[in-house]
């Protein structure tokens, strides 16, 4: 899979990767697949782990080396996949403490998700939940603010595919601690 170098960077070759990994997952629980060395950091960023190392030599003498990658899929990896995936805030209700700062990245075992976020306001934060059969995300979260507090909500999030096959978060939250107020905010992925 090879995407031309002026269209690198905007979700195409992700898109793709995912369109595959849905016919996939019809009829297998893994995916394999040969990777050039710089490719590997992309493949890496989709959940694929290198599980060896081959060499190919060429006739002209040069040496081919790339890595052989897996990754685990199941049926929930076969709508949506956030493995990998980076979103930051795009709105945000005032009573919330992310802001456009704070970065979010995703990971996903089967419906299980999880996410470690930080920046802004916020020192050092951790959300975990699942996929819903309905495709809704469920997940509490915690985290460590500017002014060393610890803060912890609960939130339900509507994923929204974008045309550019990324993906926007429509978030209803609400806080555990302190007043207890509820929030909505909108995070995209980068």
């Amino acid at each position: 899979m090879f995407v031309r170098p002026e269209l690198q960077k905007q979700g195409f070759g992700r898109y793709i990767m995912q369109r595959m990994e849905d016919e996939i997952a019809e009829l297998y629980e893994c995916s394999y697949l040969d990777a050039s060395l710089p490719a590997c950091i992309f493949y890496e960023k989709l959940g694929y782990k290198s599980v060896r190392h081959e060499r190919f030599e060429l006739e002209n003498g040069a040496v081919l080396v790339y890595d052989i990658m897996e990754k685990l899929l199941t049926k929930a990896t076969a709508e949506l996949c956030y493995d990998g995936r980076i979103f930051v805030p795009k709105v945000n209700s005032e009573n919330g403490e992310v802001d456009k700062r704070t970065k979010f990245e995703y990971h996903q075992r089967g419906n299980i998700i999880w996410a470690d976020y930080s920046g802004g306001d916020i020192i050092k934060g951790q959300l975990l939940g699942r996929i819903e059969a309905d495709g809704e995300l469920s997940f509490y979260y915690h985290h460590i603010n500017s002014n060393h507090e610890a803060r912890t909500g609960k939130c339900k999030s509507i994923p929204k595919l974008l045309d550019n096959g990324k993906i926007e978060l429509h978030e209803q939250w609400q806080w555990l601690d302190g007043d207890r107020s509820e929030g909505n905010s909108v995070i995209v992925e980068i």
